[in-house]
């Protein structure tokens, strides 16, 4: 089961103040503090070298894996910045939704605060954790600070009662990773576009016992994923889609992919299934574009990886080819800033072109994007095959609306339950409507 932190008292470090939530990160030139279970003397905190003694200093919050593209961001803002110093605290990417609503309420340590979805855009808005940005942006659009064209037609999906609470950073895409080695081994073609039946013949056939090699390995992030690429959401009558998802899922952990159990044992699952690709034991993983730049950053770090590539996610019958599933990711300030004005010119610049184009260059799709930008992330990305991310026909994972992110919270909660043999899918899916019912009844 998951390790769960404790929290303790706000202790100081350099002046600043760490919440418990914090990990560490070695190896980087920006790390934060960890206080994992109980109270514990402060690490020190190491601050990128281009930073040096400025009157304001912004800090900036994200979920670990994003940590190593948003500080070359904050790196290149700080190179050309004469009066603010901008430095990357981040959080664990475990439960990183929940927690980082700990961390905004409980100090006032961050300026900045990077947002998984729309969904989790609209609760923060509503608990006034971040600022109301629209006459920023609006202000931006009218002296052209700021191309809303770049970010494609999603940009007009980002607002909540027709205001803009955050900028999106990137574009997230989710594709079929695999093993071509795995593959040559047991003598079968390379993956192109298959449906989910094919999927999981084909998971059966590369699933290997003796060598404990698995078909798949499948981390249950979004449940509702198969009803997602056709169009169905959490709110719509027909749960129909979401009852297909669930088992298509549950059949596949109890026959050729890595099981739920299995999951649940390891610290970190996230971790986990890059680091049973890496080694050879898994021969496809359904996952977003972000494990190019994974799999790029170990390769680098020396760490031997497999031959690989990407193939378009399986479909449904009747779906079309090149469905799947993504969203934005977003960054946004924090009520609590004392720099609201100074936060904006940074987001303009990690959001922009300047930030897209160091995204791009770290295998990260930004959400600007022009034609060049996506000729450096095709380079970065070193395979041919990322072109089906930019092809791919992506359903937004999240509406947004107040009690969405609720809702994905139950749903998700009940869908683990279901895998772990807790309750049956009837009993999981009628709890989901139940607590559904009450998130959306009227007042």
């Amino acid at each position: 089961m998951k390790r769960h932190l404790v929290a303790c008292p706000l202790v100081s470090c350099s002046g600043i103040r760490i919440h418990p939530f914090l990990t560490p990160i070695l190896g980087v030139s920006l790390a934060a503090a960890a206080l994992l279970g109980g109270c514990s003397p402060a690490p020190e905190i190491q601050l990128s070298s281009a930073l040096s003694e400025e009157p304001i200093t912004l800090n900036v919050c994200v979920w670990a894996d994003e940590l190593t593209y948003v500080t070359a961001a904050a790196d290149a803002y700080n190179a050309i910045s004469k009066d603010v110093a901008v430095r990357v605290l981040p959080l664990s990417n475990d439960d990183y939704d929940q927690h980082v609503d700990d961390v905004l309420i409980d100090s006032a340590v961050y300026d900045l605060v990077g947002i998984k979805g729309i969904a989790k855009t609209v609760q923060l808005a509503n608990k006034d954790l971040i600022l109301d940005l629209t006459d920023y942006i609006r202000d931006s659009i009218a002296r052209n600070t700021i191309d809303t064209t770049a970010y494609g037609n999603m940009f007009n999906d980002i607002t909540y009662q027709d205001r803009y609470y955050a900028i999106p950073t990137r574009t997230t895409c989710w594709a079929l990773f695999y093993n071509k080695e795995l593959f040559d081994q047991a003598n079968l073609p390379y993956p192109g576009q298959m449906t989910w039946a094919e999927y999981t013949d084909l998971a059966q056939k590369l699933t290997d016992s003796k060598n404990n090699i698995y078909g798949g390995y499948f981390l249950p992030w979004i449940p509702n994923c198969i009803a997602l690429q056709g169009g169905s959401y959490l709110t719509d009558d027909d749960t129909s889609p979401l009852r297909q998802s669930l088992q298509l899922l549950n059949s596949l952990y109890a026959t050729s992919h890595i099981s739920y159990y299995e999951m649940e044992d390891v610290e970190n699952p996230p971790e986990n299934v890059y680091n049973t690709f890496e080694d050879g034991r898994v021969a496809m993983v359904p996952n977003g574009e972000w494990m190019v730049n994974l799999l790029l950053q170990d390769e680098a770090a020396g760490k031997s990886i497999p031959d690989w590539d990407i193939a378009p996610m399986p479909v449904s019958p009747g779906q079309e080819n090149g469905s799947t599933w993504g969203q934005y990711q977003y960054m946004s300030i924090c009520s609590s800033t004392k720099h609201p004005v100074e936060a904006f010119d940074f987001l303009l610049f990690l959001c922009g072109r300047p930030g897209a184009e160091i995204y791009a260059n770290h295998a990260i799709i930004p959400a600007y994007s022009d034609d060049q930008i996506a000729v450096s992330y095709q380079k970065a990305a070193g395979h041919d095959s990322a072109h089906y991310f930019f092809e791919s026909k992506k359903m937004q994972e999240q509406l947004p609306i107040p009690g969405y992110q609720e809702t994905i919270e139950i749903f998700n909660r009940e869908a683990k339950s279901y895998f772990a043999g807790e309750q049956t899918l009837d009993e999981a899916m009628e709890h989901f409507e139940t607590e559904r019912s009450a998130i959306f009844a009227a007042p």
